[in-house]
């Protein structure tokens, strides 16, 4: 995560259907650090998007196969699948 990590600023507007209780952490950087298991909850909720994202994307190519004009899913596919770096010997 770099110095200006995505906490610096909301990126959504968000009702609650239920009454909730929320906190502003102001060095949300050192927070992650200081408590793993919320890096955790955050990894695994990306996790859940991201393959969901995926999933929607690869149905999207399959029911518009042979159509040129969704040609753009492929990239976008690679673009959200990159292939791992091999490492390097140490």
């Amino acid at each position: 995560m770099g110095k200006d990590f995505a906490f610096t600023h909301a990126t959504a507007p968000v009702r609650a259907l239920t009454p909730a209780v929320f906190a502003v952490i102001a060095e949300p950087r050192e927070f992650l650090i200081a408590h793993p298991e919320v890096s955790l909850s955050v990894a695994e909720l990306l996790a859940r998007r991201l393959n969901a994202l995926n999933k929607y994307l690869i149905d999207v190519k399959r029911q518009h196969e042979g159509h040129d004009h969704l040609g753009m899913v492929d990239e976008v596919l690679e673009a959200l699948m990159p292939r791992p770096r091999p490492r390097a010997a140490s």
